[in-house]
C-alpha cells in the first residue's frame, strides 16, 4: 500500500495544504476594511463571525486551509464550503445569502442579476470587457441620467469618477455576487463581439428594399464561426434560463430574439438582418431541416472527417465551468491534433495544454481532483480518471509523467472503496455508479502500469454482481437511481441517458483484444477481502476504513459534525412542473450526498426511507 496512505493519521481536513500556527495567528488578527482595494478572505470571515453569521470553529476551517483565495472571490469561497448560521434558524450560507450579508455590510443596494432585464446591446458600450473584468463589475443599465453597474467588490471604487467623467453620467452601484458577475461579464461581451464579427460580413448601409435584404442574408454563412457561437449561446441560454421556446423574429431594421418562460415572452437580444438570416439557417442545419445539405451517408470518408471535425472544433472553443469540465474541451482537441497532424494541431495542443494545465491546480493527491463547486466525490472514479485515461489513449506525450501517476494512484485508492457489499456511495451523480471501477480498469491498459489485472477483474466483477442482484438494471437498461430509480437523487442535469455512463466500465473492459490476458487472469481479492485497513487522507478530508470480516467500508469526514439521516422527496408539484413546464425540478439533498460524517457500503445513504 503507497505510503501517502498511512501518513497523516490523526486528523484528516479539507482540501489542500495545511497553514502553520503563526500564518494562522496572522490570519486572526483583526483586519482592517480594506482601503479602494479588493475584499481579503480574512476580512470577510472576521466580519461573518462578528455578525455571527459564522461560527468561530468554521473560521478556523477556513484559516486551517492555504491558498483558499486562488479558489476564487472570498464570497464564493464561502459558498462553496457550505457553511450554515450558527443560530438556532441554520440558514445555508449560500452565494445569494452572502451577497446580500456583504451589501448590506457595505450600505449598497443588493442586486441579483436577471440577464432577461438587461440589454446588452447597450450596456456593453459603458466600458470595454477588459475595463469590465479587471473591476469586477458588470453595467447592468443604462438610463437617460445614470448608470447602474454591479459590483462584488465594493471596496475598490477608484473606477467610478472615471466611468462618470466618460459618460456624463451618474453612476449608481449596487452589489450582485461574484459568480454572476463574471459570467454575465463574459456572455455580454462576448454575444456582442460575435454579432459585430458577423455582422462584418454584411454591410452596415440601411436596407432600402427586399433584394437588399436578401442579398444581405447571403452574405453571412450559416457556419461563419461568429453565427455558430451566437446560436449556440442562445440555446445554453434558453436551457440555462428555462425557455419553453425561442422566438427568432426577423425585422428589417434589427431582428429580436425572444424566450417564452411561464408562458411569458421576454426580448433578450437584437441582431441586424444578415446576422439573423444566418442564425436561422445554422438552426435549420441543426435540425437537419436544410435540403440542399449534404446526406452523410452518401458522402466519403475524407469528407466525413471533415464534417465531423468542424463539428468538434466548435466545442474546443467553448467557456467551461472551472471543474471537471475543462477535461472535456482538452480531450476533443487532443483527438482533433491527431486527426490532422499537418494542420492546425500545434494550436490545438498548446489549447489543450493550457487549459490542462489551469485544470491541474484543483489536484489533490492519491490521483483525485477537488471538483467544483461540490468538492471530493467519486466523480473523480467515472469521470476523472477516465478523461485523464482517453488524453493518455490517444497522445501517450501529453503530459504523461502526470496522467499516469494519477490514474494508478486513482486505482490505488478507488480499490479500498469497493467491496462485494456494494461502495460507501456519497456524493452527487449516483445513477454512475456501475462505472466506479474505470480507474482500475484504465491502469491495466497503461503500457507500463504494474497494477494487478485480476483485482481490476474482481473489481468490475462484483460491482456489476452487486447492481445487477439489487435491481439496478431494468429492461436491459441502468435505472435512473441507486438500486431502482429513484427520482429524489436525480440531478438537475440528470436525462433518460445520463445513467449510461455507468457502461463507462465497461468500456474500458472491452478495450483489452480478445486473447489478451485480462480475459484468463485469475480474479485477485481486493484489499477488504484480505485484511482491515484505515487509510488517513488528509488532503481529501477523508478517513477510509475497511473492515474484513463484515466486507463493510466506511467514509469517515471528520469536518461534517454528525450524520444526516434525511432525504427530501420529490413531490408532486415537482412532478406536474416538470410534466407541463417539460423543465427537471429535482430536490437537492446536497446535505445527505456531501454534509453527513459517515458513509457505509453496508447502509449507502441512497436507501435511507
Amino acid at each position: 500500500m503507497p505510503s501517502q496512505h498511512r501518513s497523516d493519521r490523526r486528523h484528516a481536513v479539507p482540501p489542500a495544504n495545511h497553514v502553520s500556527a503563526p500564518d494562522r495567528a496572522a490570519a486572526r488578527a483583526v483586519a482592517q476594511p480594506p482601503s479602494n482595494g479588493r475584499l481579503p478572505l480574512v476580512y470577510v470571515v472576521q466580519q461573518l463571525v462578528a455578525d455571527r453569521w459564522l461560527s468561530p470553529a468554521d473560521s478556523e476551517r477556513v484559516f486551517a486551509i492555504s491558498d483558499r483565495e486562488r479558489f476564487g472571490h472570498p464570497i464564493s469561497v464561502l459558498a462553496e464550503m457550505n457553511f450554515r448560521t450558527p443560530d438556532a434558524q441554520r440558514r445555508l450560507l449560500d452565494l445569494e445569502l452572502l451577497t446580500q450579508w456583504l451589501a448590506d455590510k457595505v450600505k449598497l443596494p443588493y442586486q441579483h442579476i436577471d440577464p432577461l432585464r438587461v440589454d446588452f446591446t447597450r450596456v456593453v458600450d459603458v466600458m470595454s470587457s477588459a475595463y469590465a473584468t479587471g473591476q469586477s463589475i458588470l453595467p447592468i443599465a443604462v438610463k437617460a441620467s445614470e448608470i447602474v453597474v454591479a459590483t462584488c467588490e465594493p471596496y475598490l471604487d477608484g473606477w467610478v469618477r472615471e466611468i462618470e467623467q466618460i459618460s456624463k453620467k451618474t453612476v449608481l452601484r449596487v452589489v450582485a455576487n461574484p459568480v454572476d458577475i463574471a459570467r454575465y461579464t463574459t456572455e455580454f461581451y462576448k454575444l456582442a463581439q460575435q454579432v459585430k464579427g458577423a455582422t462584418k460580413a454584411g454591410t452596415t448601409n440601411p436596407l432600402s428594399n427586399f433584394e437588399q435584404l436578401v442579398e444581405l442574408g447571403s452574405k453571412v454563412e450559416a457556419n461563419d464561426q461568429h453565427v455558430i457561437h451566437i446560436v449556440d449561446w442562445i440555446l445554453q441560454y434558453a436551457f440555462d434560463q428555462r425557455a419553453s421556446d425561442i422566438h427568432l423574429e426577423p425585422k428589417r431594421e434589427q431582428g429580436v430574439v425572444r424566450f417564452r418562460i411561464d408562458g411569458v415572452l421576454h426580448q433578450v437580444y437584437q441582431v441586424p438582418p444578415g446576422v439573423m438570416h444566418a442564425m436561422t439557417s445554422r438552426i435549420k442545419l441543426l435540425g437537419r431541416m436544410d435540403v440542399l445539405l449534404e446526406t452523410y451517408s452518401y458522402i466519403d470518408f475524407r469528407r466525413r472527417c471533415h464534417v465531423i471535425r468542424a463539428w468538434l472544433l466548435a466545442a474546443t472553443r467553448m467557456q467551461t465551468p472551472p471543474n471537471n469540465w475543462m477535461l472535456f474541451p482538452v480531450v476533443i482537441s487532443v483527438i482533433l491534433a491527431r486527426m490532422d497532424p499537418e494542420g492546425t494541431s500545434q494550436e490545438l495542443r498548446q489549447r489543450a495544454l493550457t487549459t490542462f494545465q489551469s485544470y491541474r491546480q484543483y489536484y489533490l493527491d492519491y490521483g483525485w481532483f477537488y471538483d467544483r463547486p461540490h468538492g471530493v466525490d467519486f466523480y473523480n472514479t467515472w469521470s476523472i480518471t477516465y478523461d485523464l485515461f482517453w488524453v493518455h489513449a490517444v497522445d501517450p506525450t501529453f503530459e504523461p509523467d502526470f496522467i499516469v501517476a494519477a490514474i494508478e494512484k486513482s486505482a490505488d485508492l478507488t480499490q479500498h472503496l469497493i467491496s462485494p457489499g456494494g461502495i460507501p456511495i456519497m456524493g452527487r451523480s449516483i445513477c454512475y455508479r456501475t462505472a466506479v471501477p474505470v480507474p482500475l480498469l484504465a491502469a491495466t491498459l497503461l503500457d507500463s502500469s504494474k497494477f494487478p489485472v485480476g483485482r481490476a477483474v474482481r473489481s468490475l466483477d462484483i460491482v456489476w454482481r452487486y447492481f445487477v442482484a439489487n435491481d439496478s438494471l431494468r429492461d436491459g437498461a441502468l435505472t435512473q437511481g441507486y438500486f431502482k430509480a429513484d427520482p429524489r437523487l436525480l440531478d438537475q442535469y440528470s436525462g433518460t441517458g445520463s445513467c449510461h455512463w455507468g457502461l463507462r466500465s465497461l468500456v474500458l473492459a472491452f478495450m483489452h483484444p480478445a486473447g489478451d490476458r485480462f480475459w484468463s487472469a485469475p480474479q485477485e481479492p481486493l484489499p477488504v477481502e484480505e485484511s482491515d485497513y484505515r487509510l488517513e487522507l488528509s488532503k481529501l478530508g477523508w478517513t477510509v476504513e475497511g473492515r474484513r470480516n463484515s466486507g463493510e467500508i466506511i467514509i469517515t469526514i471528520p469536518r461534517n459534525p454528525a450524520d444526516v439521516t434525511v432525504i427530501d422527496e420529490y413531490s408532486w408539484t415537482m412532478r406536474a412542473r416538470e410534466t407541463f413546464l417539460r423543465v427537471p425540478l429535482r430536490p437537492s439533498n446536497h446535505e445527505i450526498k456531501y454534509e453527513s460524517r459517515h458513509y457505509s457500503s453496508a447502509s449507502p445513504f441512497p436507501l435511507t426511507d
